[in-house]
């Protein structure tokens, strides 16, 4: 029995998502894709498995990898007193 691949667009039809979003979704691990050449393509599996299983929340790849990373940039008080712990030492 053949492997089913099948393209992007035919991925979000099936789907009933937007190409691009499944396009993320490959990006970031949600999916897993096969490369030939310059063409993606998603085995019907996958697709199958996420339709039964769902998916992960979005995560970074440092997430992944068991990573902890934080997206939160100092607060200026922070900010200030690492300035000012700079300049007394």
């Amino acid at each position: 029995m053949e492997e089913q691949l099948l393209r992007v667009e035919a991925t979000a039809k099936i789907l009933g998502l937007s190409p691009s979003t499944i396009r993320k979704m490959l990006w970031d691990g949600r999916l897993r894709r096969i490369k030939i050449g310059r063409a993606t393509r998603v085995r019907k599996q996958e697709i199958d498995d996420l339709i039964l299983y769902g998916y992960e929340p979005q995560r970074s790849i440092k997430e992944r990898q068991g990573g902890i990373v934080s997206r939160k940039k100092p607060k200026r008080a922070e900010a200030a007193t690492a300035q000012e712990r700079r300049i007394d030492q």
